[in-house]
């Protein structure tokens, strides 16, 4: 009986030593998939900000071009900078919240989204304006209450010429073949556990009404 009795005590030892092995393996997996979906999640939500980051670009372009036919403008001012053989086609998006409807226009200053002046801001407390939560980017130093957001923004203005040619270099359109339209590019850039992504949105609009 003694002989029987070691025995098995031997064998629940090595069974309960089983168990917890399974046990800490379903654990551990059960946790790994917590934690990958949870970094999927914050993933998925910075792509989609970017996303709006980068369609607000375009719909605020859209917004000037509509605002200058109504007030009987050119249709492509305040979207262009410099003049034949030096023109700028890289910009950011300025909102004025402290004038009557939020008046937006482009800031021309950054060359590429990796430049410091195309960083985006957020609003981090009730005191900047009011507006908490709100990204904004700024012509110089932010305003107090905005942090760096860790995103990056900047839209570029491709003219399209009248023969349906995109120009990408500094001449614009030649004489004779006017500028109609424009290829609208916002591209917004930030990191997600260490990692540099990418998002371009792309949209032609014309001097079309």
């Amino acid at each position: 009986m003694r002989a029987f009795y070691h025995t098995r005590h031997g064998q629940s030892l090595i069974e309960a030593i089983v168990a917890l092995g399974i046990i800490s393996t379903a654990i551990s997996s059960a946790l790994s998939l917590a934690v990958g979906s949870l970094g999927a999640e914050k993933d998925s939500g910075a792509t989609i900000t970017a996303g709006n980051l980068a369609r607000e670009g375009i719909e605020v372009v859209r917004a000037i071009r509509d605002s200058n036919w109504l007030a009987g403008n050119a249709w492509d001012v305040g979207l262009v900078s410099g003049s034949s053989g030096s023109f700028d086609y890289t910009a950011m998006p300025i909102i004025d919240t402290t004038s009557t409807g939020a008046n937006w226009t482009l800031d021309f200053t950054p060359n590429a989204s990796t430049d410091a002046s195309a960083k985006v801001y957020r609003c981090t407390v009730a005191s900047c304006s009011g507006m908490l939560g709100l990204f904004r980017q700024f012509p110089s130093a932010p305003l107090t209450g905005y942090s760096a957001s860790g995103y990056t923004r900047v839209i570029t203005l491709n003219p399209i010429c009248k023969d349906g040619t995109l120009v990408t270099n500094v001449t614009g359109c030649l004489t004779g073949n006017e500028k109609i339209g424009m290829r609208v590019t916002a591209q917004v850039t930030w990191a997600f556990s260490g990692r540099p992504h990418t998002l371009n949105v792309e949209e032609r609009l014309y001097d079309w009404r």
